[in-house]
């Protein structure tokens, strides 16, 4: 009977010192997940400099004194993303992309097709629709490099870009299939929070290069297009890489913003493996047009004209006022500066 006892006893005790080294591991995992988040963060995101950051350890530390799991690390990790003031910052699982902390915004559904036409006056109106991922990112920025060629071989001589409908996607793809309206040269840059270029965003001869990197396989674009007066229609279901095409004609002679400020998802992020379950996606770099101008907030139409989505396009305010100011500077024959910021 003792002896059960006794057995009994060193069962339990087993039990317990069993639990209790699984708990240090879990508090050790989660506290070398936060030191993980904390550093990365500090040498990665974009506002970083801004931070106190033995203040904010010491802030997380002590709100994550009960955590076990990665999920109850989630106040501790909002608790970094608004000392960085980043609205585009997440904590997510990779394997099932549950978000654990940050951004929870979704990009608007957009079931618009690419669309393009040659109305009157000769005015070229592209309208483009969410760019999708990178896997079919080639075939999107042919799909819209061709209804350039189409338009140009047609005789436009003005051009309405339409962003509205456009969120998120792959900003290259965008660029790339533009890439004729753009001026020769330097479209864009990208800076860190060192204010170290990152990316180098250029045209020549009509082709998109990004660090000196052709994106896209094009045959040489006919005409020159650089010069053309274009009309840029933006909306706050602008989102992603649609807002950084719109910084991409930032700073272009003869082009001219309609609309509504963008929804502010401008920052170029970058994407971190905390551990096998777990990603953090901050940003870390700012985008800079070809005048030098940095955008901190998301950009701002030259007219404001409100969006009703889904309005037929011959009741559409923006392409109404977006038409006839094309039609006025090019009778006039006016030559402009950019036009806002």
């Amino acid at each position: 009977m003792r002896l059960l006892k006794a057995l009994i006893i060193l069962i339990a005790l087993a039990i317990i010192l069993g639990v209790a080294r699984e708990a240090r591991s879990q508090m050790k995992d989660v506290q070398q997940t936060l030191d993980a988040v904390l550093n990365n963060a500090r040498t990665t995101a974009l506002n970083s400099s801004r931070v106190k950051w033995d203040s904010l350890r010491e802030v997380v530390t002590l709100s994550s004194a009960n955590a076990k799991t990665t999920p109850d690390l989630k106040y501790s990790f909002e608790v970094i993303f608004k000392s960085l003031d980043d609205q585009q910052a997440v904590i997510f699982d990779p394997a099932t992309m549950t978000r654990i902390a940050g951004c929870d915004r979704q990009p608007s559904p957009s079931n618009e097709p690419l669309t393009f036409f040659l109305a009157e006056e000769g005015i070229a109106y592209i309208r483009l629709p969410a760019s999708g991922t990178a896997t079919n990112a080639d075939e999107y920025a042919n799909a819209v490099r061709a209804a350039v060629d189409s338009l140009t071989k047609d005789g436009a001589i003005a051009w309405i870009i339409d962003l509205r409908y456009a969120a998120n996607g792959d900003s290259r793809a965008m660029l790339a299939g533009l890439a004729p309206l753009f001026e020769e040269g330097l479209v864009a840059t990208t800076v860190d929070n060192r204010k170290k270029i990152n990316d180098m965003y250029t045209v020549h001869n009509g082709n998109l290069y990004v660090n000196q990197v052709e994106i896209g396989n094009f045959a040489p674009h006919q005409g020159d297009l650089s010069k053309t007066r274009i009309a840029i229609l933006t909306s706050t279901q602008t989102r992603g890489a649609a807002e950084i095409v719109s910084i991409g004609f930032k700073g272009r002679k003869n082009t001219k913003f309609f609309g509504e400020q963008t929804a502010g998802d401008i920052f170029a992020t970058t994407t971190i493996n905390i551990a096998p379950n777990l990603t953090m996606r901050l940003s870390s770099m700012l985008y800079v047009d070809k005048r030098g101008r940095e955008y901190l907030k998301a950009p701002e139409p030259d007219l404001a004209i409100e969006f009703s989505r889904g309005e037929p396009l011959d009741k559409d305010k923006a392409i109404r006022e977006a038409s006839m100011w094309l039609i006025k500077m090019h009778k006039s024959g006016t030559e402009v500066a950019s036009l806002g910021s």
